[in-house]
């Protein structure tokens, strides 16, 4: 039987042992969960494990998805009833819907729907447009390997560095790409920086871009926050980007050369993973080239990312920040 039977209680675990005494609950396998009421109260309703409408998927998840108000609403206006409060539901219904619409990753003649992501919006305007998906379909068609342009383009359209006294007082930034050949394959990095922090030149070690005074110079984003002065940290930021390479990896690799490209960021970009930054990388492989070793892999990355980084601040912005903050002073 495909039939999956959920027991749940609120408060102590030996209520749950209440709850599921007398049913058959024979496995080898569990997963125990405690849950933090982070959207709704506690409640039985709102417990994990969470099923899908049709009942035949059930998902125990730990973390916050950000966006859940809005991937919930596009589901109800789908037909789908929620029974919770919290935004592990959404998940768990989004993957049931990705899977009836046959989205998703082909494993063995099956789609596998995998949702991931990361996103910076433009908000530098009074007036906001959500992308939708003929926003994306354009995106698709306009796609090009010819005459191709970074900077305050695209993804890079209102990005901004040095916000930690303000957008009064950050600088513009953008898109950036670099490539890094070594061994015989290509690395290439795609950032869009939109960073708490400084960016740094690597040769210089000087101030390229971030957090300005009233004269317009650079005050210096990380001694200025150690000396406790003018703390005025925004969230909203975050740096996104793209790790392509034509070696073969498998995904055990490619996580790891993930996680040792953020190096590049923390050569770049002063000071760099906050809490109030939301910075993440992806790596995407074609596997057409064999790789002696992946850690050559993982230093071109770090390369590539650092001078995607500057490339993306390399250039005069053709739009303005939009701020209405009072003078902070020096």
């Amino acid at each position: 039987s495909h039939q999956l039977n959920v027991y749940k209680s609120v408060g102590k675990v030996s209520n749950l042992e209440k709850v599921a005494a007398g049913h058959d609950l024979a496995g080898q396998t569990g997963i125990a969960h405690t849950r933090w009421a982070t959207h709704g109260e506690p409640s039985q309703a709102n417990a994990h494990p969470h099923l899908s409408a049709s009942g035949n998927l059930a998902l125990v998840h730990n973390g916050i998805i950000e966006n859940y108000a809005t991937l919930k609403q596009r589901l109800e206006d789908k037909g789908i009833a929620f029974r919770s409060s919290t935004d592990t539901e959404v998940l768990v219904q989004l993957v049931e819907y990705l899977k009836e619409k046959g989205v998703g990753v082909k494993v063995g003649g099956k789609r596998v729907p995998i949702v991931c992501g990361a996103v910076i919006f433009d908000l530098i305007y009074d007036d906001y447009y959500w992308p939708d998906k003929a926003a994306g379909r354009k995106a698709c068609e306009n796609a090009s390997d010819k005459d191709i342009t970074f900077g305050q383009v695209g993804v890079g359209k209102g990005a901004t560095v040095g916000k930690f006294r303000g957008m009064k007082y950050a600088t513009k930034s953008g898109v950036g790409a670099a490539s890094v050949k070594v061994a015989g394959i290509t690395v290439t990095a795609v950032v869009a920086v939109n960073a708490l922090g400084d960016v740094i030149d690597t040769d210089t070690r000087k101030i390229v871009a971030g957090c300005k005074g009233k004269s317009g110079q650079f005050v210096g984003a990380e001694e200025r926050i150690l000396n406790g002065e003018y703390l005025k940290l925004l969230t909203g930021n975050t740096t996104i980007g793209c790790i392509m390479t034509d070696a073969k990896l498998d995904k055990v690799a490619a996580n790891k050369v993930a996680g040792v490209a953020h190096n590049g960021l923390a050569r770049t970009i002063y000071p760099v993973h906050t809490d109030f930054d939301g910075d993440t990388l992806f790596v995407m492989a074609t596997g057409k080239k064999t790789v002696l070793n992946p850690v050559l892999v993982e230093i071109a990355a770090v390369k590539a990312v650092e001078r995607a980084v500057l490339n993306a601040v390399d250039g005069s912005a053709e739009y303005e920040i939009n701020c209405a903050e009072e003078d902070d002073g020096e």
